[in-house]
This record gives structure tokens, C-alpha cells and sequence, in this order.
């Protein structure tokens, strides 16, 4: 058996935690001065929480697995606008050829956050028509694009997946896609909270994965064939 590091012991995994519950009153009075209402103040603070449970899920045992997310949220740049999260960005300063961002600009980007059901498109669009009035109201940044670094936004999911489907109305919103890269790893954590490591998933893992939906079912199939899975971003011009 290996041996933990001091990361994986219980007081490790749990260092993150306490510091954002330490610093909660501070984030609160951030969020009174730049005037968020409470819903969406308290609303964006529960991703400690949700993320809480998806490390316990993947792992099995308690605490933070991932961290890059709850410094961003307790820092006031991640927001919880209903079904989506979006993360304030720096004005871009580099480099000269970006598909859309001109110098001094920055865009959203688009979270999906896992424990909030069905990616339906009602509730998308009332996310994103929040976010184009949250924002410029509150923060300094010229916003004009959202984007979105997912492996929702691989456009292999078409291969597999109805036009009606509620990912593929997701992709759809989007116009320009970069940035493509393998992540194999993404779907298998977020759909099917399992861990894996190397450049191809084992037979023997994909044998023990569930296939109750035809997503389920389409990433299992495509990982048998060969081929991979790959986080792109998507762009939405404001």
C-alpha cells in the first residue's frame, strides 16, 4: 500500500477548507461592496460544498481533491449565475492573433457546474442574459466574448449524440472553437467520477463503467475504438 503524502491525510485535504470558511466573512464584505445580491453571493460560495462531494465521489474519501477552483471563488472571481459559473478574466495583452478577444478586452469564461441537473437551454439562457448585466455593472473589465474550455465542448459529441440533445444545443451557442487538446481524463471524472492515469484508458476500466445513457454509452464507445476524448474552447461574441 502506498504510503500518503501529507496532501492525501485528512488535515491536507482539508487546509483549503478552513482557509475559505476563515476568510468567508472577508469575501461576504467584497460581495456587499460590489453590491451582489445575497442569492447570488451565497449561491456561488456553496462550490466549496459541491466540490466537497465531487472529491469524495471521485476519491471516496473527504475533503478537497482539486483546488484550483475555490482560490478563484473565494477571491471574487467566479460567480454562480444559475445553471452556470462564469470567472471574471484580465484584459488580454497578448497575443497579437486571438480569434476574438481584441488588446485590452477579456471574455467570461463559462463553468458548468456539475451538481446543477439537466444542461437545459431555458436555464443556460437565463444564465447568460444575467451575466451580460451582472457583470458590466459591478466590475471594470470590457467584456465582449464568453468562452468555454470543456470536453462538452469536443465537437465529437456530434458523432454520437441527437442534434436535440441538450450538450450539442450548448456547443451550438458557441461559433469559434481553439485550443483542442486530449483530456480522456475529463469525461471519465465528470460523468462517471473515475480516475484513471496514462495515455489510454484500460479495457479493464471501461469494462466497469455504467452505459445507463446514450452519453454514457457514446464515451465508452469511442475510447473502445481508439480514439480520445479532447477539451476544446469554445467562443461567444458578446
Amino acid at each position: 500500500m502506498a504510503r500518503a503524502t501529507p496532501a492525501h491525510r485528512p488535515v491536507g485535504r482539508h487546509l483549503l477548507v478552513w482557509v475559505c470558511l476563515t476568510i468567508l466573512p472577508h469575501v461576504r464584505r467584497y460581495h456587499a461592496e460590489h453590491r451582489l445580491p445575497d442569492d447570488i453571493s451565497w449561491a456561488s460560495l456553496a462550490a466549496l460544498g459541491a466540490e466537497m462531494e465531487w472529491s469524495r465521489q471521485v476519491t471516496g474519501i473527504s475533503g478537497l481533491d482539486a483546488t484550483w477552483g475555490m482560490p478563484r471563488v473565494f477571491r471574487g472571481v467566479t460567480y454562480r449565475l444559475g445553471r452556470l459559473a462564469f470567472d471574471r478574466q484580465r484584459p488580454r495583452s497578448g497575443p497579437p492573433d486571438h480569434p476574438i478577444l481584441p488588446l485590452g478586452h477579456s471574455g467570461l469564461n463559462t463553468h458548468v457546474p456539475s451538481d446543477g441537473g439537466p444542461l437545459e437551454p431555458a436555464a443556460c439562457d437565463n444564465s447568460f442574459s444575467t451575466a451580460l448585466e451582472f457583470f458590466p455593472n459591478r466590475f471594470p473589465e470590457q467584456v465582449v466574448a464568453f468562452g468555454c474550455h470543456s470536453w462538452l465542448m469536443d465537437e465529437q459529441l456530434a458523432t454520437y449524440l441527437p442534434k436535440t440533445s441538450n450538450i450539442l444545443r450548448f456547443q451550438g451557442r458557441f461559433e469559434t472553437f481553439t485550443d483542442r487538446e486530449q483530456a480522456d481524463w475529463a469525461p471519465l471524472e465528470n460523468l462517471f467520477h473515475r480516475r484513471y492515469e496514462g495515455k489510454n484508458v484500460s479495457t479493464e476500466l471501461l469494462d466497469e463503467l455504467p452505459q445507463d445513457s446514450t452519453l454514457q454509452r457514446a464515451i465508452v464507445r469511442h475510447l473502445r475504438g481508439g480514439g480520445h476524448w479532447y477539451n476544446q474552447t469554445g467562443w461567444i461574441l458578446i
